[in-house]
């Protein structure tokens, strides 16, 4: 009996965005460390892709056609014990964020992609949350709510 070998040499990803431009930037991004294998333009092509693929990692974004991006999430972590979640969103919403954290996913604003993403992608691959920093702004727009 021969052991097949199931770990690839480089962690491999789906990129799930309903915009080409942003998937084609995250692509180059993640290029020298992750393998895009899949790019999905909503939910439902996303959960077909993990479940075709099984990549350790979906980044996805929140608003997109179809299934929202924590609906995705939602049924790709039912469905797959190894993807990992990443959303990549404009949402800079602490909200949005605290949904993220529930679910077990990191969170990279898309302005902060240049700076973010790599890193939240290699660190959530290891197994530790990432949440890009929120303006002060932001803060203060949420304690005024309480």
């Amino acid at each position: 009996m021969t052991a097949r070998m199931t770990a690839h040499a480089r962690p491999r990803a789906v990129l799930t965005d309903d915009h080409p431009a942003v998937i084609a930037a995250a692509a180059y991004i993640l290029r020298g460390d992750i393998d895009i294998v899949a790019s999905a333009a909503g939910g439902v092509q996303a959960l077909e892709a993990v479940t075709l693929f099984q990549p350790e990692l979906l980044i996805l974004d929140i608003a997109m056609s179809g299934w929202n991006g924590f609906e995705t999430a939602e049924r790709v972590l039912r469905s797959s014990s190894i993807t990992k979640p990443l959303f990549l969103t404009i949402y800079e919403d602490l909200d949005y964020m605290e949904k993220a954290r529930e679910l077990g996913a990191s969170y990279v604003f898309k302005r902060r992609m240049g700076t973010d993403l790599l890193r939240a992608a290699l660190q959530t691959l290891g197994g530790e949350l990432f949440f890009s920093d929120l303006p002060q702004s932001v803060f203060y727009q949420y304690r005024r709510r309480f």
